[in-house]
């Protein structure tokens, strides 16, 4: 054989090995990292869940960057910040297997509304990308899944939320008791009254007295001035001492607080707080209100305001009396949620984990997700 036919010979047998290899990586199955009864999640699944996690955390959270220093920042504990958000994408990967198995156990399947809503959710995504290749290409990069795997992901998504309704929905075949309805309002909601003090900005008024609004009927403010937030500290403290000295908090409340936050005729026993509260009453308040033992008054701060709060006990059956029966609006599906949370998690000692390849993985080696 001449010597330019040994080459080509070799070039083919190349081509054709590397080919065979190609097909063969194509072909093999990913690490199993959690099992339940036949129901698996492999690694792909579990790598874009924990880089959707992440950057939810990364958008919601002012304090989290995506930075080798943060996520390796100690949150409390010595569990660090990378720590903790893949801690809570495993306990949400175990709630999706332990789905999937009742999915089966129950004899579910999808909706054709469901099936469409997939379908279009994916075209949509496509069409962004400019075509399937395009998209496949982009989540290779940040999650090193495929566009039919992110349509797996979309399903078991669709499959978990359908059990849901059809366990604990509307209609649901689990109805929740007086007693546990009881229940989760003792053990879930907390009751605080609180007076508010700016230290960042305050409200414009006019010559009125009214606070001035814009044209989408927002409030004006303006950033305080140093000696305005000294004054403003100098207030809450000067509260503060009046609430531990006995002081009515609602004759406080409208002493010092601005107009529009004078509830004492909308809320008079103050606050019923859950932790799905945050947008509407921060985290200060919210945090606050579940680690004060009942009858503490505290003055506490963050960067935007000061707060005296008071911990009061719950009132029996607050949630049926029709004084403060419009803070309960959303009992009844927070108490579904969390009976089906339970359910899911009296499950989790049953899955077989794949410690190694956890303990394998870091946060860091994941991009932030396309579809946040």
């Amino acid at each position: 054989m001449k010597k330019t036919g040994l080459l080509k010979a070799v070039a083919l047998f190349m081509v054709l090995a590397l080919a065979l290899s190609f097909i063969c990586s194509c072909g093999k199955s990913e690490e199993v990292v959690f099992e339940l009864d036949g129901q698996k999640i492999e690694a792909d699944l579990y790598r874009y869940w924990l880089s959707y996690f992440k950057s939810y955390f990364v958008y919601n959270y002012k304090d989290i960057k995506d930075t080798e220093e943060c996520w390796n920042s100690e949150i409390k504990d010595g569990m660090t910040n990378g720590e903790y958000v893949m801690q809570y994408t495993e306990n949400y990967v175990k709630n999706y297997l332990c789905a999937l198995k009742l999915y089966n156990d129950y004899g579910l399947s999808l909706p054709d509304t469901a099936t469409e809503q997939i379908e279009s959710d994916l075209n949509e995504q496509i069409e962004y990308y400019g075509s399937r290749s395009a998209l496949n290409k982009e989540l290779i990069k940040t999650c090193n899944i495929t566009v039919s795997r992110l349509e797996e992901i979309y399903k078991i998504e669709a499959k978990v939320a359908q059990l849901q309704t059809y366990l604990y929905g509307e209609n649901g075949i689990e109805t929740l008791s007086a007693q546990e309805t009881d229940d989760y309002y003792k053990n879930s909601y907390y009751r605080v009254k609180y007076l508010y003090f700016s230290i960042s900005n305050k409200y414009l008024y006019d010559e009125n007295g009214k606070i001035q609004t814009d044209s989408e009927g927002n409030y004006k403010t303006e950033a305080m001035t140093a000696d305005e937030i000294a004054a403003s500290k100098a207030k809450a403290e000067e509260a503060y001492q009046k609430a531990l000295a006995g002081d009515d908090f609602n004759t406080l409340i409208n002493d010092y607080n601005d107009p529009v936050l004078r509830y004492t005729d909308t809320y008079p026993n103050g606050f019923y707080i859950t932790s799905n509260d945050i947008n509407a009453h921060g985290f200060t308040v919210v945090s606050n209100a579940q680690s004060l033992e009942v009858g503490d008054i505290k003055l506490v701060s963050d960067e935007y305001a000061m707060y005296v709060i008071q911990k009061l006990p719950l009132e029996d059956n607050a949630y049926q009396s029709e004084n403060d029966s419009f803070q309960f609006s959303n009992l009844g599906s927070l108490a579904n949620a969390y009976y089906y949370q339970k359910l899911l998690s009296s499950m989790w000692d049953k899955i077989t984990i794949n410690q190694e390849y956890l303990d394998s993985l870091s946060i860091l080696e994941v991009a932030k997700n396309i579809n946040f």
